[in-house]
């Protein structure tokens, strides 16, 4: 606590000292307050300006990619309202698949982290398991990220729209594939291709298998859990579409 009053008095912020003394930024904002220092940070870095976002197709595609996936939004009350932030997380044994997806948003991240397991509730599946340590890293705070979640959610849950849809591209689904996707072998020989869409209504995700049909002209159906099967007739054009955007180390899900 002495070394925080220390770097606070000479004017650092928060992530400032969290850099410094290898914490989490929240957690020098929970030890500040119970110093009971006032924020150092200016008003000017309360958002990220960065409009990378809107910019570059390929960050905005992969970002939509992994918000349908296993990333997150969130409004971020300090700015009231006038920016999201978000996260995402990916187990250590995907360390390779989480720093490339890191590489192509890293200009609108902060610095990852590592973080412990432990026991955490799965909402989507109403079950608790025992998760590995993480890699993660959080979005900054950006104007940028506020409509990107008025798009993505409704009443607190994730919903897909035509909308957002609009800035996904071969990048995303093979993102989305990566985060949430897996494949299985069909009795009849060959390999069925999942994604796990439990977390979308059905509306939602019939609003996503009409657009890849239009796109990509990749058939898919609905089977139990509201998982999404790619149906045989399309797995060559599925794997061909996004096999350009897979890592190495994540293509054990595709053969």
């Amino acid at each position: 606590m002495k070394e925080i009053e220390k770097l606070h008095k000479k004017g650092l912020n928060d992530s400032q000292i969290a850099k410094k003394l290898s914490l989490t930024p929240s957690a020098i904002m929970y030890w500040r307050k119970k110093l009971n220092l006032k924020s150092n940070y200016k008003s000017e870095q309360r958002f990220n300006y960065n409009n990378t976002i809107n910019e570059n197709k390929q960050v905005k595609a992969a970002l939509v990619g992994t918000l349908l996936g296993d990333a997150s939004l969130h409004i971020n009350n300090i700015t009231k309202g006038n920016s999201a932030t978000g996260s995402f997380h990916h187990c250590i044994d995907q360390k390779e698949y989480f720093y490339y997806k890191y590489e192509i948003l890293k200009d609108i991240c902060n610095i990852p982290f590592k973080k412990k397991g432990g026991k955490k509730y799965f909402k989507r599946d109403n079950r608790y398991i025992n998760a590995q340590d993480q890699y993660g890293v959080n979005f900054k705070s950006n104007p940028n990220l506020v409509n990107l979640h008025k798009l993505l959610y409704k009443n607190g849950e994730k919903v897909i729209t035509s909308k957002l849809l609009e800035d996904f591209n071969e990048l995303s689904l093979a993102l989305l594939y990566c985060d949430d996707g897996n494949k299985l072998y069909s009795k009849r020989g060959g390999v069925k291709y999942i994604i796990s869409t439990c977390c979308f209504s059905t509306k939602s995700i019939n609003i996503f298998r009409k657009f890849i049909k239009e796109k990509w002209n990749i058939n898919s159906t609905i089977l139990g859990n509201n998982k999404l099967y790619i149906k045989r007739d399309s797995c060559d054009i599925f794997r061909q579409t996004i096999e350009p955007y897979v890592i190495e180390s994540m293509k054990y899900k595709l053969k």
